[in-house]
């Protein structure tokens, strides 16, 4: 099995392909989607692995569980952003980060986001995109905007 192919951008050949995409994705592009509820499983595996161990995050007496404001934007940047760019233009990095935040995420709630290419350009010889989604609950209540710079790297770049 051949991987010098246009979706395997471990290939000179296939990021040659894949930087020919640049002209042809428009801006507005539909770049993933995210579906998820947050359990307790979820909550626990996150906190373990990045050794936080806050009370806050605990369940409340209420019966609350209060999550972690960055556990959301890391589950779900593969589906929204990540697997479009590398399956659409090859390898990058991302360039910058902004995050809004707008009310607390707790355990249950079900969370829906879309990503959408929202501008590309060039800068000192760079290609750059940037992408955003807006996070909202099952009530359809914003709970956060994602608005992120990616890097491509371009064939030339990695020799």
């Amino acid at each position: 099995m051949s991987t010098d192919r246009p979706d395997n951008p471990s290939t000179m050949t296939g990021l040659r392909m894949l930087a020919d995409n640049w002209n042809e994705v428009a801006v507005g592009t539909l770049s993933g989607s995210f579906d998820g509820i947050i359990t307790d499983e979820m909550v626990d595996n996150y906190l373990l692995a990045m050794g936080n161990g806050l009370p806050i995050y605990r369940r409340q007496p209420d019966g609350t569980r209060l999550v972690p404001p960055d556990l959301v934007p890391r589950l779900a940047m593969r589906p929204l952003f990540s697997h479009f760019v590398r399956r659409t233009f090859g390898r990058s990095i991302r360039a910058k980060h902004e995050i809004r935040y707008f009310r607390p995420y707790h355990v249950g709630m079900r969370i829906r986001a879309d990503g959408h290419l929202v501008e590309k350009y060039e800068k000192r010889g760079n290609r750059f995109l940037i992408f955003e989604a807006a996070f909202r609950s099952d009530g359809d209540e914003p709970m956060l905007h994602d608005r992120r710079t990616v890097m491509i790297f371009e064939d030339q770049k990695l020799k």
